[in-house]
C-alpha cells in the first residue's frame, strides 16, 4: 500500500549572523530527513534578512527560510522536533498546504510560481524597512 502523502510549507527563522557552513549543516539536516521519511522537497527560497516586529532572543533581524515540501503526516512533527534542538532556528511555523497529493512535479512548478510572486513582495517590503 503506497503512504498518503501531503504538501507542506515550513518557514523558519535563523540568527541573521549564522554563518554558511552552519546554516548549510542545520538545512542538509532537515532535507535529509525529509528524504528519510520518503518525502521530497519541492524548494527552497532564502528570503534573507528581514527586521522583526518584535525582539526574539535580543535579536531586532532574522534571516527567512521557505522550504515547501511533501511527505507523510509524521514528517512535520519530526522536523519541528530536529528545529526545537537547533539553536541555529529561532521560530518556526508549518502549514499543511492540500492533503492526499499524487502529482508531486506539478506541485514543484506551482511552489516554483509562487517563490516568483513572493520575491517581489519580500523586497517590497525590504524597502519599506530601509
Amino acid at each position: 500500500m503506497e503512504k498518503i502523502i501531503h504538501n507542506y510549507e515550513l518557514v523558519v527563522l535563523t540568527t541573521a549572523d549564522s554563518t554558511e557552513d552552519v546554516l548549510g549543516a542545520s538545512f542538509t539536516k532537515l532535507i535529509n530527513t525529509i528524504e528519510a521519511f520518503g518525502g521530497a522537497l519541492l524548494i527552497k527560497d532564502d528570503w534573507g534578512n528581514l527586521r522583526l516586529q518584535y525582539l526574539i532572543n535580543k535579536k531586532r533581524v532574522a534571516k527567512y527560510f521557505l522550504l515547501e515540501y511533501v511527505g507523510p503526516a509524521e514528517l512535520p512533527v519530526e522536523l519541528e522536533r530536529l528545529i526545537r534542538i537547533d539553536n541555529t532556528f529561532l521560530r518556526f511555523l508549518t502549514v499543511c498546504l492540500e492533503k492526499n497529493v499524487s502529482d508531486i512535479e506539478e506541485l514543484k512548478a506551482a511552489a516554483e510560481s509562487r517563490a516568483l510572486l513572493r520575491k517581489d513582495k519580500i523586497s517590497a517590503i525590504k524597502q519599506e524597512n530601509v
